[in-house]
């Protein structure tokens, strides 16, 4: 088994679905929640791991359990600090872990997921796989990931795509979404 097999395959954060100031916050597209459900949809499989990286949803209760209901995937997330009590309830209603930060091992770098960045620099050999920024600039080393939606084209992005791009494996350009 590779570190590889150990790894989500695919990552999203900050959809803050039904936030409607987050569209001029960001300069999201009025459609921009059906367009992240749409696009969660047909990238990701019934049975592909997601690790969902915080603030899933401004929306009620009720709108919320409605768009959980559509999503694909099994999904992993960490909380974020948008996150309220009654939709983490929700999310595990789905059958999502609520899980906390981790590190996971990825062709020797220590690879570690949160919803907030870790500060920078980064120590030599770690990656941070992070959301919280969405668009906006932040003091980023070039071994912080930002999978806000902004970030990614609004769709969920193969995890080892990104972490093979920062680590410049073969010959990718950094900072590009996966498709």
């Amino acid at each position: 088994m590779s570190s590889a097999d150990l790894l989500p395959a695919y990552v999203i954060a900050d959809t803050h679905l039904g936030h409607v100031a987050i569209r001029r916050y960001c300069n999201r597209p009025n459609d921009c929640d059906q367009m992240i459900i749409d696009n969660w949809n047909r990238t990701v499989g019934w049975k592909d791991e997601v690790l969902f990286l915080g603030d899933f949803s401004f929306a009620d209760e009720y709108e919320s359990e409605r768009i959980l209901k559509k999503l694909s995937g099994r999904v992993s997330a960490i909380k974020g600090d948008h996150d309220k009590p009654a939709i983490l309830d929700l999310m595990r209603s789905r059958r999502w872990r609520i899980v906390e930060p981790f590190q996971r091992s990825y062709r020797g770098q220590a690879v570690i997921f949160t919803h907030m960045p870790l500060p920078s620099p980064l120590p030599p050999n770690v990656i941070n796989v992070h959301g919280h920024v969405h668009c906006h600039a932040y003091d980023a080393s070039p071994s912080h990931i930002n999978v806000s939606v902004e970030a990614i084209a609004y769709q969920p992005q193969r995890l080892i795509g990104l972490l093979d791009r920062v680590l410049k494996v073969g010959g990718v350009d950094e900072g590009q979404p996966t498709a």
